[in-house]
């Protein structure tokens, strides 16, 4: 999961990403990313912003992994 966090940051950690983002990131299938962001060791690095409207929701990298993985 780590890994996935570190492509996810260099993409750029600060920025919120949707699931589609995602899926072009981690080349993965929606389903997978879906069953990554519901996973427990996932959701202490990963928040979802609330939903505005019909937007996708938006996910951030927060706590400790947000700290980590922010380059200087």
């Amino acid at each position: 999961m780590w890994k996935r966090l570190e492509v996810w940051a260099a993409k750029d950690a600060a920025a919120p990403q949707n699931q589609k983002q995602l899926q072009k990131t981690w080349e993965l299938s929606q389903p997978a990313v879906s069953q990554i962001l519901q996973d427990p060791g996932i959701a202490v690095a990963v928040e979802a912003l609330p939903r505005h409207g019909n937007d996708p929701i938006q996910y951030l990298l927060t706590g400790a992994a947000r700290l980590a993985l922010l380059q200087p």
